[in-house]
Order: C-alpha cells, then sequence, then structure tokens
C-alpha cells in the first residue's frame, strides 16, 4: 500500500455572521389557540383546552404499530355487531317487535339517519374517535316542528367544549312510584364550538332548553331571539376516560403514552440504523499517514461494492517527524462483523411497549392476529373473557346513552336499544344438545330440524313420519373452531 506524508492543509474560517439555518416545514399547531379561556368576555373567550392536542394523539395512533390494532378490535367487536329495538318491558297480548308499528319505526331510522349512512358506519366512526381521542360526538338535527330527523358523525377533532354557563331553570320528567312526574332543576347547560375557516360555529348540547345563536354563541333570551336560520344544532357527547382537570375524555392508553411513543422511536432507530448500512464491516487504520488516491480507489473497489456496508478508513496524521525524517507508518485492519447486530436492536423493549399498550385495553393479544400460541379452549377462554369485562360493558353503556337520551325524542318512550352481543358457538356441542333435545316429549321436531339447519349450515327440510325421529350424537364430528355471531 502506497502512503504519502500528510500535507499541511489550511481550511478558511466560516463568517462572523454566518446565517442560521432554519427549517421551512411547518410546525402543527391547534387552532383554537387564538380562542382559548384568556380571561375575555364573550363566548370565544369560553373554549376550553384540552389535556391533549387531539391531532397529536390521532397520529400517534397511526405511527404506533400496536396501538392502531387494538383500536380496530374495540371498533369491531364494540361498535360492529349490529342493534336491535325492543320494548323495554313486554307484555303477553303485545306483539311482536317485527309487528310493533313503533319497533318497526325506530329501525327505520336507524337503518339510515343520514342519506347514504347507516348507523353501524356511523357508530364505528363515532367509536374510533372516541379509542383515539378519548371522546367523540353526533350531531343532532331537527326540523321546524322540534322533530329530530338526522344524526351525523362529526370528527372529535374538530370539536372544543366551552365552558358551563350559569345555572337554569329546566324542566325534567323521571320516573317515580310507577308514575311520570315533571320537576324543575338548575341545569348548568353546555355550548361546543368548531372551527370553520377562521370563524366560531357553535353548538348546544343536546335535549338544550333554550335556542342558541350559531354564530354568536348566545343563548336566546326574551328580548334577544334567535332566527331560525341561525339556531345551533345539537351535539350528543360520549366519552371513555376523563381528565381529572378538564371535562374533556381521554383515551384508555393515556397513561401508556410513553410507550406508544418510545415503540415508535425504536423502531426509527432501526430504520436509520438499517439506511446508513449499519457498522462498518471493517475498519482500516492509518496511523502517521494518508492514504494515496489510487490506493484508496482500490480499497473502495474491493471492499464497498454498494453505498452501504463499506468499509471504512481512518487516517490519523502523524506527530513526530522532522523535515528532513517522515515520522512511522503504521496501517492495521480491524473487523467489526462479530459487533454487527444480526437482528434489529430494542426488540426486547419494543415488546415490553406492545404489552403495556395491550394491557390498556385488557384484551388478549388474539385480537391483534398473534394466534400461535392459541388453541380453541384458549381462545374460547381469551373471547369469553374480553366479552364479558370489555366489549360487552361498553355496548351497554353505549346503548343507555341512547335510549334514555336520544329514543325518547324519537317518540321511542318504553323502548330500549341494544347492541348484538358476540357469541362463540361451538357446532358439535350444539348437535348434541339438538339430539337431546329430540328424544324429550313435547319437542316441536320441525324447530329441532330448524336449529340444526342453523347450527350445522344445512337445507334440511322436516317431514312428518308414524316413528319418531331419533337423532344421535355423531361421534365423528370434530371441533373445527368457532363461530362468530353478529
Amino acid at each position: 500500500m502506497k502512503i504519502k506524508q500528510p500535507e499541511m492543509r489550511v481550511t478558511p474560517l466560516a463568517p462572523a455572521a454566518a446565517p442560521a439555518m432554519a427549517s421551512n416545514a411547518l410546525q402543527v399547531e391547534d387552532e383554537f389557540n387564538a380562542f382559548y379561556m384568556t380571561g375575555t368576555d364573550g363566548a370565544a373567550g369560553h373554549v376550553l383546552r384540552p389535556p391533549y392536542d387531539p391531532r397529536v394523539l390521532e397520529r400517534l395512533t397511526q405511527e404506533n404499530n400496536v396501538l392502531g390494532a387494538c383500536i380496530d378490535a374495540m371498533v369491531v367487536n364494540v361498535a360492529g355487531t349490529g342493534h336491535r329495538i325492543e320494548r323495554e318491558t313486554k307484555r303477553a297480548d303485545e306483539p311482536d317487535e317485527q309487528d310493533d308499528p313503533v319497533a318497526c319505526k325506530l329501525e327505520a331510522f336507524f337503518r339510515e339517519p343520514f342519506p347514504g349512512t347507516s348507523f353501524v358506519t356511523m357508530r364505528r366512526d363515532l367509536a374510533r374517535d372516541m379509542e383515539r381521542v378519548g371522546y367523540g360526538v353526533l350531531e343532532i338535527m331537527r326540523n321546524a316542528a322540534g322533530e329530530v330527523v338526522f344524526l351525523r358523525n362529526t370528527p372529535a377533532r374538530t370539536i372544543r367544549l366551552c365552558k358551563l354557563d350559569a345555572p337554569a331553570p329546566v324542566v325534567r320528567t323521571v320516573s317515580r312510584g310507577g308514575a311520570e312526574m315533571s320537576v324543575a332543576v338548575m341545569v348548568r347547560e353546555r355550548r361546543f364550538v368548531q372551527l370553520m375557516a377562521g370563524q366560531l360555529l357553535f353548538f348546544k348540547e343536546f335535549g338544550a332548553s333554550r335556542q342558541l345563536d350559531k354564530h354568536t354563541g348566545q343563548w336566546e333570551s326574551a328580548d334577544r331571539p334567535v332566527p331560525v336560520q341561525a339556531r345551533a344544532t345539537e351535539l350528543l357527547y360520549f366519552q371513555v376516560g376523563q381528565d381529572p382537570n378538564s371535562p374533556y375524555g381521554v383515551p384508555r392508553w393515556e397513561g401508556q403514552i410513553p410507550s406508544v411513543v418510545g415503540s415508535r422511536a425504536a423502531e426509527e432507530n432501526n430504520l436509520t440504523y438499517l439506511q446508513s448500512g449499519g457498522l462498518p464491516p471493517a475498519l482500516i487504520v492509518v496511523q502517521g499517514g494518508i492514504v494515496a488516491g489510487e490506493a484508496r480507489q482500490a480499497l473502495e473497489r474491493q471492499f464497498a461494492p454498494g453505498q452501504k456496508s463499506r468499509a471504512a478508513i481512518l487516517e490519523v496524521p502523524a506527530t513526530d517527524g522532522m523535515l528532513d525524517k517522515p515520522g512511522t507508518v503504521k496501517v492495521t485492519v480491524e473487523r467489526f462483523g462479530h459487533e454487527r447486530a444480526g437482528d434489529s436492536m430494542f426488540e426486547r423493549y419494543d415488546d415490553k411497549c406492545a404489552e403495556r399498550v395491550l394491557r390498556a385495553f385488557r384484551f388478549s393479544p388474539l385480537f391483534l392476529g398473534k394466534s400461535a400460541d392459541f388453541n380453541f379452549a384458549t381462545a374460547y377462554a381469551s373471547y369469553l373473557a374480553a366479552e364479558s369485562q370489555v366489549f360487552g360493558p361498553e355496548r351497554r353503556l353505549f346503548d343507555e346513552i341512547v335510549t334514555r337520551k336520544l329514543l325518547p325524542e324519537l317518540g321511542g318512550a318504553g323502548y330500549v336499544f341494544r347492541s348484538n352481543p358476540i357469541a362463540i358457538k361451538d357446532v358439535t356441542q350444539q348437535i348434541e344438545a339438538l339430539a337431546l333435545a329430540a328424544g324429550l316429549p313435547g319437542i316441536d321436531l320441525e324447530s329441532v330440524v330448524d336449529q340444526l339447519n342453523k347450527a350445522a349450515e344445512l337445507e334440511l327440510q322436516f317431514r312428518c313420519s308414524e316413528a319418531p325421529v331419533q337423532l344421535r350424537p355423531v361421534q365423528s364430528v370434530a371441533r373445527t373452531g368457532s363461530e362468530a355471531e353478529s
């Protein structure tokens, strides 16, 4: 290897008044900053700041590799099962729901609460907002007669809450002792606000007793009526958790935000490591000199066929020697192959972060597609636990809000909104139960055949015969898994 002695090089100093580097990228900023509470008068000064910027929370759900899957599992299993309308208390002489005109009217409304949109789709969008941001809203629109005609989902990231107003007397109807009675109570009603083209657009909470001006945010009074075209629509507010310092809801994974951010940082570190080629496979150390141009080119052609994982050359100028006597030149080669990472880094940390995020949702990794460690028994137990502890309670809470607040406004007093549960069925157990039921006296065999067709997906036809039909359990039927019924 040809080594030449170092030459004296002079590097010009940078100008003293060099311009600072500035980024041209715009930083994401909360567009409501100019309207949050600052002690000013008027409706614009009553907007409350959320504990977390909703847009930042949505970005975190998109960037994390586990959080998005957990939210999708909650949306599908809580808001995607469908619903039914039933009477709260049904007597024997009352018609079934399919023949009940009130139930049919409510079913028709929820089939298409907004033109071209079903309530299942609307509810899934609402649930996704709630899991991402911590709260969600449905806009309620009435006609001139005050009847609810449309529901519409409004993105939670565009909605902010206003400070509670002064108490106002409101007449409420409650049930006491089996009879309904009207009671006057003092209620502090809330307003909501949305920023549209730099202007605030106000809403009132669902069921508010007064009209609200959607442009100024002022409540209607005797000397200041609100025109029909300026009346604000209503918002039905839902939330997951509760922030202790504000009326906003917070997502259930709020306590795992460090794990969400840390997992993303670990993956970005691995990506940067791979894009840079990782550690060099070898380090050629030249002490006391520098590599000549021809030798450097030959080394780069030999050890660096690509731009990544190329051998690095470290040149250390000599500190000894004189003008008539050069210093000692030494060349060594250090190999780094045994220290290069065979896989990605921070794998254990990333797995721990995923476990913490999953713990915040309280269900099994089965719902994230990790089914390699599950059999039918463990999967069945995991689904039962999630249904009884997570999915079922969330559906019942949503049903209660719709039943108590929305159905009476739709003329459905005395009816309940029920979400369909998720049931796991073992076909073998069902066939065995039907075989036992067929041998009992008083059992309608035609209904047994119908249930058998549903369980085994058959098309058997019932035919009456003089000899009683005996169904025997089929011993060769194996457990084929579970069937989710929505």
